[in-house]
């Protein structure tokens, strides 16, 4: 039958050897690059959900969270005694002000901290889960989060606005869960004393940034893409729907939005991120608008094993092309 079919191809003694050398070696590819993406897991990752336990007792009553909704509030700090390339300026404001010209490149510390407002679901639709605190009040529970980090740019003027365009960021995030709320987003207090299970529950660094900021209009947005170096799984866990994944390597991607049209409410000598930070004159503080989407990684033996099986499946076309 086979050849038969090769010869309603019209295909030659070589060309045939020539298509059993080419699906070989496609073969062979195929299975490297499977067993190649065992180790390296962010070539990989994959939309995932996670269950959630407010009590820290590992007893999961939120299933089926795939981002975390920070939106109800915050504020993001760029901190004073900055790094430029050439216009000395000490402050944002400052550099802006000192004629910076397209290329110049600056190094900024940032600190900042938010509330969770919400849970969403693969959909995007709101999972809202009794008791979680919104609002300042002091029963319930609630979850707030912070980043500290030192974040790099380049300066371009662009249609006479001035423009911030992210080029990295170093540093690390925090998640805290507080059986006892006590955040307060005016002053930045409380985001950094979780008080159920280990402290934080969710912690590791960010990675990757990228976005920008229109200094002239006030505005701009950022892309991070964070990697889990730990969590207390009393509190947080894959979802059973996803068996084959693991927290500890993940990432997750966090869009953080600057609100415009809000004044930020932590003014000169408030507390901000972790730390705290005492917010100081000459620091630029802004409120942002942030999402977290979780991204899972499959289980390394499930791809070695296709990878593996591939690779047989290889060997065992070629010795039947010797034959």
């Amino acid at each position: 039958m086979r050849k038969i079919f090769l010869r309603s191809l019209n295909f030659k003694g070589k060309e045939v050897k020539k298509m059993k050398n080419y699906l070989l070696k496609s073969v062979v590819l195929v299975a490297l690059l499977f067993a190649t993406l065992v180790i390296s897991p962010a070539a990989h990752a994959v939309p995932t959900l996670v269950q959630f336990d407010p009590t820290g007792t590992a007893s999961y009553s939120i299933l089926g969270i795939h981002e975390f909704d920070w939106s109800s509030s915050g504020n993001l700090v760029v901190e004073q005694g900055l790094v430029w390339s050439s216009t000395g300026a000490t402050t944002l404001a400052g550099f802006f002000a000192g004629g910076p010209v397209n290329g110049d490149s600056l190094t900024m510390n940032i600190h900042a901290h938010a509330r969770l407002e919400n849970f969403l679901d693969i959909n995007g639709s709101g999972i809202s889960p009794s008791g979680l605190v919104t609002d300042g009040s002091s029963s319930g529970w609630e979850v707030t989060g912070t980043l500290d980090g030192q974040e790099t740019a380049t300066y371009y003027n662009i249609g006479g606005h001035d423009f911030l365009v992210f080029t990295g960021i170093t540093g690390t995030f925090q998640y805290y869960l507080d059986g006892t709320p006590d955040s307060v987003v005016s002053t930045g207090a409380g985001f950094n004393n979780g008080d159920i299970g280990i402290v934080p529950f969710l912690w590791g660094d960010l990675t990757l940034i990228s976005g920008s900021f229109d200094g002239t209009a006030g505005n701009g947005a950022s892309y991070l893409t964070n990697t889990i170096l730990g969590y207390d799984s009393n509190v947080i866990e894959t979802d059973p729907a996803n068996p084959n994944v693991w927290l500890v390597g993940t990432t997750f991607d966090s869009t953080i939005k600057f609100v415009t049209g809000i004044q930020p409410s932590v003014g000169i000598g408030g507390v901000i991120g972790d730390a705290p930070y005492t917010v100081l004159a000459g620091d630029l503080i802004l409120n942002a608008d942030a999402n977290s989407e979780f991204e899972a990684v499959p289980e390394p033996a499930t791809m070695l094993l296709f990878g593996t099986g591939l690779i047989g499946l290889a060997g065992a076309c070629r010795r039947k092309f010797k034959k």
